[in-house]
């Protein structure tokens, strides 16, 4: 990669000579609708492995504006860490001579073929079961993990110089899960950092410690519209929780209203608290969310 994963500064991000696009074959849509940071997603066949990948195209606009590069910069500081998305390779065209419509980028990232934590509930839902506490904790472990290493790098590395990572969109459809070859649980995956920044870019000026991020709506941390480093670590317990209850969101019905773009802090008793007297679970879980 030609990035230093412990720059203090991201550093340029060039175009390829030779476009990588030509290695890749598609093979299916994995999503018809564009995201929040995405023009469409599709699952493509690596011919120089025999491998399948995910292929992520990013919109123009996002390439103009510089959250294009921003993400594929902060991918490629975290390649490596199993509990985080894999980049493979990238496709960045972003001549500022060019109009914004000539602009675009695509990573190619690796393939969880278990898909995401949504997929998850859907199948707990439709069995009427519920998720076995082993697996619960070993989700909680690997995202606690995950986060560990977009705040402090490496375990090795001089944590006073990682360029900290903030995902800030941590939720059931951006956690994926991929067989583990000698283990009887999957690997777990953080994906989908879309709407990440690092301290780099605050410092920069490319994103404002203050301003609002786009949480998704229902995993929103209570300090809404800022966020920290413990933002994060909010929306795991908001995941581990809807996969203690079989829950899409922490929420029964609509999330809280935000208040002039802020939420406020949240009481406890606005999350789904049923089944409490047949708690499946041990005490130590269950005391992680209250």
């Amino acid at each position: 990669m030609v990035f230093d994963e412990q720059a203090q500064v991201p550093v340029e991000v060039p175009s390829h000579p030779n476009s990588p696009r030509y290695r890749f074959e598609i093979a299916e849509k994995l999503n018809d609708n564009s995201g929040q940071n995405n023009a469409g997603i599709l699952l493509v066949g690596d011919t120089t492995t025999g491998k399948y990948c995910v292929e992520k195209r990013l919109k123009s606009s996002d390439v103009g504006n510089g959250r294009a590069e921003r993400e594929i910069h902060i991918l490629s500081q975290l390649n490596g860490h199993p509990n985080v998305v894999q980049l493979i390779d990238f496709e960045l065209i972003n001549n500022p001579k060019l109009q914004e419509c000539d602009l675009s980028a695509t990573t190619w990232m690796e393939y969880c073929e278990w898909g995401n934590l949504n997929h998850t509930i859907d199948y707990l839902r439709a069995n009427n079961e519920r998720m076995v506490e082993p697996l619960l904790w070993h989700v909680l472990e690997s995202l606690a993990e995950a986060v560990r290493h977009l705040q402090q790098g490496p375990k090795d590395c001089d944590h006073g110089t990682w360029n900290m990572v903030y995902h800030r969109d941590i939720s059931l459809s951006n956690i994926f899960l991929k067989s583990d070859p000698g283990s009887q649980l999957p690997r777990v995956v953080l994906g989908d950092f879309g709407l990440s920044t690092t301290n780099a870019h605050i410092k920069l000026g490319y994103n404002d410690r203050w301003i609002s991020s786009t949480f998704e709506k229902y995993f929103a941390p209570p300090e809404f519209p800022v966020y920290y480093p413990e933002s994060d670590i909010y929306q795991i317990g908001a995941v581990l929780y809807c996969l203690m209850y079989g829950q899409y969101t922490p929420y029964v019905g609509a999330a809280p209203r935000l208040n002039k773009g802020q939420r406020g802090w949240l009481e406890h008793n606005i999350w789904v608290r049923e089944l409490q007297s047949s708690q499946p679970y041990s005490d130590d879980l269950v005391s992680i969310n209250e």
